[in-house]
């Protein structure tokens, strides 16, 4: 795999943003979100929630089945994922995949902000594949002054 000697700056335009994250591959991963108002944020103490010692966990009562993360409770948004840019190294380029229709249930001002946010992300990460360097992990520096016949 080789280099990528440069790597875009998080995109955020109102609910929208363009980031950098890890791929549970090895791969180079950006995505789309949408950011909104976490209903969870400051509750903690409320009734709803029961705290689960085995599992380190709040149960909420009113759905069954439904556990929530300490860290669900600490901030004031949350995100969840739109579209995905995959690196695509063969071709060296990155492939934009939606999950299932989410940019089709955008209101009109968020599909603007979304299309905007996939321009200047594609050509941010144009400029990243033009600055990619294939070859610069995988062969290391040699001085073949010192190669033997059977290097040959």
């Amino acid at each position: 795999m080789g280099k990528f000697n440069y790597i875009p700056d998080n995109i955020r335009i109102g609910n929208m943003e363009f980031r950098r994250t890890k791929s549970l591959r090895d791969v180079k991963y950006f995505e789309i979100v949408k950011w909104q108002d976490n209903p969870h944020f400051g509750h903690e103490k409320d009734e709803r929630y029961q705290w689960d010692d085995e599992r380190k966990m709040y149960r909420d009562t009113e759905f069954q089945n439904t556990w929530i993360d300490p860290g669900c409770f600490k901030y004031p948004e949350c995100c969840f994922t739109v579209a995905t840019f995959e690196d695509n190294a063969h071709d060296e380029m990155s492939e934009l995949k939606f999950c299932c229709n989410r940019p089709l249930e955008f209101d009109e001002t968020e599909f603007a902000r979304f299309m905007k946010i996939v321009r200047l992300a594609d050509k941010e990460l144009k400029e990243m594949w033009q600055q990619y360097d294939p070859y610069t992990e995988d062969i290391p520096d040699t001085d073949d002054s010192k190669l033997t016949e059977e290097d040959l």
